[in-house]
């Protein structure tokens, strides 16, 4: 730290490089961080307000790991209020360092971020809702095919096929925002309890496993927060949904699904999963899963040895 201090105070590395090694310092160090803060501060603030955007990521990130390291008392009312001002102005145009960023900020703030929920939280449903862009071209000449940033390109028969992985990136992480939010802040996000119901169809996403997943880690925490709220039929649509998944038979998320329903029944009290009827039933579902996905697994393995016999 002291190197990067010297280094910095003699203009001997970039500044945005400096922020992030301090922000990869503070997220390591975490309390620790607490004797350099009064040095580092004065070097990463100013970059909140820049225009160079390298630079103004660098500080949200660096901003956002101080404040976690620190805790948002110390860090300070002005500098929450210049971060979040700043994360504001620029969430209409997300970017990976602002919505990690600002899912950081409302896990440090809690209760705190209250003053900011009903003009970031709106903001956030828009990105994890937003319908994913898709390109298709009729060609895979790629003389005729225009590229854009952002998107992944794959050549299907005749046709190539692009989808903003940039979308995609930031759906996943406005989930996260999402989860933060209703465990962090759940008194704030009860005015949007029906709203959170439509995150529900994205267990199936089709596009990403990482927005499926992010979906499987938030539902048990969404049936604590329904069940808070007495709001026992969004808890067993959940149950519900996890159940049909599960039935799909795949078996590289089955893990990640049964530890989400695991997390959901410990919480789920409401009446109709009381009953004697339920629990054989889900254990039928559940075993004849792992059963199709076992013989699944089995025959691929087979197919594997014969392939083998064949090239030999």
């Amino acid at each position: 730290m002291n190197a990067l201090l010297k280094l910095n105070e003699e203009g001997d590395m970039y500044s945005y490089s400096t922020l992030d090694c301090f922000a990869a310092i503070a997220d390591n160090v975490e309390e620790e961080f607490l004797k350099y803060y009064e040095k580092v501060l004065p070097i990463v603030i100013p970059g909140i307000s820049s225009t160079e955007k390298r630079m103004r990521e660098s500080s949200w990130m660096c901003c956002s790991l101080i404040a976690t390291s620190v805790k948002k008392d110390k860090f300070g009312e002005a500098n929450i209020k210049l971060l979040m001002d700043s994360l504001l102005h620029h969430i209409d145009h997300p970017t990976e360092q602002v919505m990690d960023t600002l899912q950081r900020m409302i896990i440090c703030l809690g209760s705190d971020f209250t003053p900011y929920v009903k003009t970031i939280i709106p903001k956030i449903f828009l990105i994890a809702y937003d319908q994913v862009q898709i390109r298709i071209f009729d060609t895979m000449r790629e003389e005729d095919i225009v590229e854009e940033e952002g998107f992944e390109y794959i050549g299907i028969q005749h046709r190539k096929i692009g989808i903003s992985m940039k979308q995609i990136e930031n759906k996943s992480r406005a989930i996260c925002c999402l989860h933060a939010a209703i465990v962090h802040c759940s008194n704030d996000m009860v005015e949007y309890a029906q709203e959170l119901t439509n995150l529900f169809p994205l267990i199936s996403f089709a596009y990403s496993d990482e927005v499926r997943l992010a979906i499987f880690s938030i539902l048990p925490s969404l049936l604590k927060f329904y069940k808070e709220q007495n709001m026992d039929n969004f808890c067993e649509r959940i149950i519900e949904i996890l159940i049909t998944k599960i039935t799909e038979n795949n078996e590289e998320e089955l893990d990640k699904l049964l530890i989400s329903l695991r997390e959901c029944l410990e919480v789920a009290t409401v009446p109709r999963l009381e009953t004697n009827a339920f629990v054989p039933a889900m254990l039928q579902i559940i075993n004849d899963s792992v059963t199709n996905i076992t013989n699944k697994i089995a025959n691929r393995e087979e197919d594997d040895e014969e392939d083998l016999k064949v090239s030999n």
